[in-house]
């Protein structure tokens, strides 16, 4: 991962919510829980958080090469671990501590952590709860309407280098114990969110999700199936008018046809009109 930070934004970070700072026995210092909407506060905080660019440098070691969509363990890996207590310039694998925001309303605490080496900032919310959750996030602003930044999204989760099957996402949302799993793209974000009570579970959807990003395939038909493509009307009938067809493409063509989602696009191209705003573009 930190051989890509070149191709990254300068301003990067991402976001998370607890992990066991004392126990040793797990492979990544990243274990979080707890709901992570706290705009307000984040705003707060640091606008640059606020803005939703948030980036996870840390990998994950994975030992199952030959089986390469993991599975998840029992139900006795479910756990909660004890709250941490950090301190401001205190160093936790490379990473500083230079703010923390207690968060009554919510009862946890918000650690900001900037990577010494690479500079990347961290969000971590420490909350007594039983979900794990964790989301990677990338800014991705746009020039046009051509749904570039949502393709990508679709294609980043069809196989990566470690694990190169199909679909791997759709894979493990029958695999997994994952209380919540997905993917989306905003105006000038895109972010990968997921949240699991289950230990095991945890990493390997870390772990699967982190080679997503970082190292995708990004294959030509995961392109034409994810994003759109020519298609003859019946496909085994060459005589037959060509219609546009793609899972993005699909996707837009629904929520475009919903008046409420219609309305909230023009009007916001209306009250952004200039051509170098990505708010302006669908």
């Amino acid at each position: 991962a930190l051989s890509h930070r070149n191709a990254l934004p300068i301003s990067t970070n991402f976001i998370s919510s607890r992990h066991p700072l004392l126990r040793a026995s797990q492979p990544s210092p990243f274990h979080s829980a707890s709901n992570p909407i706290l705009k307000q506060k984040t705003r707060s905080l640091n606008p640059v958080i606020a803005r939703g660019l948030h980036l996870n440098l840390t990998s994950v070691e994975s030992n199952q090469r030959n089986n390469p969509i993991p599975t998840v363990a029992s139900e006795a890996h479910i756990s909660r671990p004890p709250s941490i207590d950090l301190k401001l310039g205190q160093i936790y694998h490379g990473f500083r501590v230079v703010e923390i925001a207690p968060v009554e309303e919510y009862h946890m605490v918000l650690y900001k952590m900037v990577h010494d080496r690479t500079g990347a900032q961290y969000l971590h919310i420490s909350r007594d709860d039983n979900d794990n959750a964790f989301c990677i996030s990338f800014r991705t602003p746009v020039h046009d309407s051509t749904g570039v930044a949502h393709i990508l999204e679709h294609t980043t989760l069809c196989g990566s280098q470690k694990y190169p099957v199909r679909d791997p996402f759709f894979l493990l949302l029958r695999r997994s114990l994952k209380t919540f799993m997905n993917a989306m793209t905003g105006a000038d974000y895109t972010m990968y969110p997921f949240s699991t009570q289950n230990t095991k579970d945890y990493y390997n959807l870390l772990n699967v999700y982190l080679d997503s990003c970082f190292f995708p395939n990004l294959r030509k038909l995961d392109f034409l199936q994810e994003g759109h493509r020519l298609e003859f009307e019946s496909p085994s009938d060459s005589t037959t008018p060509l219609k546009y067809k793609g899972v993005v493409y699909n996707e837009m063509k629904g929520a475009m046809s919903d008046i409420s989602s219609f309305f909230a696009d023009r009007l916001q191209s209306h009250l952004l009109p200039s051509a170098s705003c990505t708010y302006h573009y669908n």
